[in-house]
């Protein structure tokens, strides 16, 4: 009798097309592998600001389209071999509400994503977007640092 207990059933890893973000997916990976669970990978393309000219919108839009097809080719490119059933997706929309929705409306029941992505404005964007998963996800949500935390050696007084 296979007494094997799984956890989770639907890993969601958000990717930001950053190498940070990717890291994630090793302890997805790690968590799924053994247990069915299906992992699904998502990128999503944001709009962009709408104080972009009309002529640059289109094209620019276009090219954040197209850099986000060939990420999501690459990426599939890179899996490991593995058992786990695994899943691109590729969504339109904000990043934080996209993620949100994807999550409630195919039953993930766990989110791993990193605290931060992409460096400067984007990296402290980023953050936020981690912040708004976590405040609203209503499945468990795994964030995974960028370093490990180093607590100070207490100091004891004589």
């Amino acid at each position: 009798m296979d007494k094997t207990i799984t956890l989770y059933h639907h890993i969601l890893v958000p990717l930001d097309g950053s190498d940070l973000a990717e890291t994630a997916l090793a302890t997805a990976f790690q968590l799924a592998e053994g247990t069915g669970s299906q992992v699904t990978l998502l990128r999503v393309v944001e709009p962009l600001p709408v104080t972009i000219q009309p002529a640059s919108y289109h094209k620019l839009t276009e090219m954040a389209e197209r850099e986000a097809v060939e990420y999501v080719e690459a990426l599939r490119e890179k899996l490991p071999e593995t058992a786990v059933t695994t899943e691109v997706k590729l969504l339109r929309g904000d990043a934080a509400e996209t993620i949100l929705y994807y999550a409630d409306l195919n039953d993930v029941d766990l989110i791993v994503m990193t605290s931060h992505g992409r460096s400067g404005i984007s990296r402290w964007y980023h953050g936020s977007v981690t912040e708004s998963v976590l405040r609203g996800a209503t499945c468990a949500t795994l964030v995974l640092r960028q370093q490990p935390v180093t607590v100070p050696e207490p100091v004891l007084a004589a």
